[in-house]
């Protein structure tokens, strides 16, 4: 039996090559086919360090692997690969990906969240400010 393992990492510089940095992103789809149809399987790939591994059982033949990238992502490297897989080999793919330009305007936002929930919170304080001066300028005017 051999191994296939699949890492879709987040190229940051966009060369097509993986540095220690770039780390896998989650959301998308490895898929593994043996062209003549004796395997077939995909999987959803995960973020951090770790490949997605195709380790049960995989026979030797002819095989296509792709992948396909999350929204928000552009592919830096081919989606497929097509090789042949002998008895006890382990293979490693990396396919890379970077973050469209509407994706990097958005991650500001997002990256700030914690400041955003601030300013909700200020916010809602000042409305509740405003409807207080509003009572109290309504009670003033009627004890008048």
């Amino acid at each position: 039996t051999a191994v296939i393992c699949v890492l879709l990492y987040e190229d940051l510089n966009g060369d097509s090559l993986r540095q220690e940095s770039e780390v896998a992103i989650e959301g998308g789809e490895a898929s593994v086919t043996e062209r003549n149809g004796v395997y077939s399987d995909k999987r959803s790939t995960q973020a951090g360090e770790d490949s997605v591994c195709f380790e049960d059982d995989l026979p030797p033949g002819n095989y296509i692997v792709t992948i396909a990238i999350p929204d928000g992502y552009n592919a830096t490297t081919s989606l497929s690969v097509d090789f042949e897989l002998s008895p006890g080999d382990t293979t490693y793919l990396n396919f890379g990906a970077q973050k469209t330009a509407q994706a990097e305007q958005e991650e500001p936002f997002l990256a700030e969240s914690g400041r955003a929930t601030m300013y909700g919170i200020l916010g809602v304080a000042l409305l509740l400010a405003g409807i207080g001066a509003f009572v109290y300028s309504v009670r003033i005017a009627r004890q008048k």
